[in-house]
Parts: C-alpha cells; structure tokens; sequence
C-alpha cells in the first residue's frame, strides 16, 4: 500500500522506538516511486543509474570483473522480482541500473581491447582493405585488416588498422590485399 505525503508526515520521527528507520525510508522510497510512475517519469530514473554505473566504471581504481557484475546484476534482477510489490522495488531497480550500466562498460571495454601499437615507427605494412573514406581528392583513411607489420611480433600486431595514404581511393577498393610503407 503506497503512502500519500499526509500519511508520511504521520510517520513518527526517525529514531522512534514504535516505527524505526528502515520502514520509514521503505514508505518514503514507495511514495517517490509511485509520484515517479505516476508522472511517467520512472524510465529516466533507470537511465539516471544506468549512467551512473557507466560513470562509476570509469571511477574505478581497477578493472571489475564481468562476471562479477552479471552475477550482482542477476542477484539484483530477482531481487526486484521478488519486491515487486514492495517500497525496496525502488532501491533494487536503481542498483541493478548502476549494476547493469558498469557491467555493459566493461563488456564494452573487454570487447575494444586487443594489442595496441604504443610507439611510433616506420615500416612495411601489408593488409586487407576493410573501409574506405574519401577525405579529399587526395587522400583517403583505409581500415585493413589481416595485418602483417614490419618488425612486429605478431601476437602484438592489432587486429585492424587505419591508414591515411595519398592516393585516389578509386584505385583502391575493399577486399583488396594492400603493402605500404607507413609510418
């Protein structure tokens, strides 16, 4: 049973030995959310911690692990189901947001990373045209793949590249196997 605000400021105060804390912040929890859904603003809430877990990974000292994450989030989704009719349905939905939004972080994270090239160097690269994007009439930025580089091992060499050559693209198409000397 959700409380209206004339019924909340019955509540005794918090720190009453007949009504304590927890059942007065569950009423206070239940009576924002209800004014939440009923002015059809309950999604933003969930965007809000959505987007807070994604700004709390980037807090983070150290990487989490994912499946960490998705076991909380998992925790946390039938948490809520089983408040479903309860003033914590709330605070539940809130955390699985932030939960929810760490975890699609670092799914991301996990997915972009591979060996990156952290110093700069001149050499043959050969590859396979995967995009191309005209710049200007006389350059265009090739993506290959299926690198091979000059003096690179090749468990350090990243799955694609991007090159800016000066050359008309017309000349160059995708599916091509391409050997430049880049730097």
């Amino acid at each position: 049973m959700a409380l209206g605000p004339a019924e909340l400021a019955q509540l005794p105060p918090i720190g009453d030995a007949q009504q304590g804390h927890p059942a007065r912040l569950a009423a206070g929890m239940q009576a924002a959310l209800d004014a939440t859904l009923a002015r059809g603003n309950g999604l933003a809430w969930l965007v809000l911690a959505i987007g807070a877990g994604i700004l709390g990974y980037f807090a983070l000292p150290a990487e989490p692990h994912l499946w960490a994450l998705c076991a909380l989030l998992l925790t946390l989704v039938v948490l809520c189901w089983r408040l479903r009719h309860s003033a914590w349905l709330f605070a539940g939905l809130m955390a699985a947001g932030l939960v929810f939004g760490m975890a699609w972080t670092t799914g991301q994270a996990r997915l972009a990373d591979g060996p990156q090239l952290l110093r700069e160097s001149v050499g043959q690269v050969s590859g396979r045209v995967v995009r191309i994007e005209q710049q200007s009439a006389s350059q265009a930025r090739l993506t290959l793949s299926q690198l091979t580089m000059e003096d690179v091992a090749s468990e350090e060499t990243p799955a694609r590249a991007r090159l800016t050559v000066i050359a008309d693209a017309g000349t160059i198409s995708p599916g091509d196997r391409i050997e430049v000397l880049a730097q």
